[in-house]
């Protein structure tokens, strides 16, 4: 192979290389920004301020329904549990694309949790940058337990 050859070659590597390495970065980031923004708002939740955890997710999360459905229903759902006590992240999942939703950017975020009146128990939320903010998109909080019955469950099937 010819030296222009090889330095062309070793030319176009680099370049790829490099694109690899700056989208690498770009979803680090993404994950970050994410999981700051997820967590403030996760405070908020912990705090009662239910309606202003509406108010600042996501269109198509209050596409939803009401903000007063919402406020009902971790009043009902999320209340009983009592403060968190712990909170780790777990997993964060980019994805450019979720089934029923547009194009765009998401992380999927995964948190071991401990609640006062419930114990352990797995909070999974989405969230999706809108208006150059990123915002809750889906929140469910179910007991450990039960998260492991339902993997188990899908890996069986």
């Amino acid at each position: 192979m010819g030296k222009r050859k090889v330095t062309g070659f070793l030319a176009v590597f680099l370049l790829i290389a490099a694109g690899g390495r700056a989208a690498e970065d770009r979803v680090a980031a993404a994950k970050l920004a994410a999981r700051k923004a997820v967590e403030a708002w996760l405070a908020g939740v912990d705090q009662g301020s239910y309606g202003e955890s509406w108010d600042t997710a996501a269109a198509l999360f209050k596409k939803g329904g009401p903000r007063e459905k919402w406020v009902s229903t971790l009043q009902q759902g999320r209340q009983p549990l009592g403060p968190a006590k712990s909170r780790a992240l777990k997993s964060a999942e980019y994805a450019n694309s979720l089934p029923g939703a547009p194009g765009g950017d998401y992380v999927a975020l995964r948190f071991d949790t401990v609640f006062d009146k419930q114990g352990p128990s797995v909070e999974k939320l989405v969230a999706t940058l809108e208006d150059g903010r990123w915002r809750v998109l889906g929140y469910s909080v179910i007991p450990a337990g039960e998260e492991a019955q339902i993997s188990a469950a899908k890996a069986a099937a």
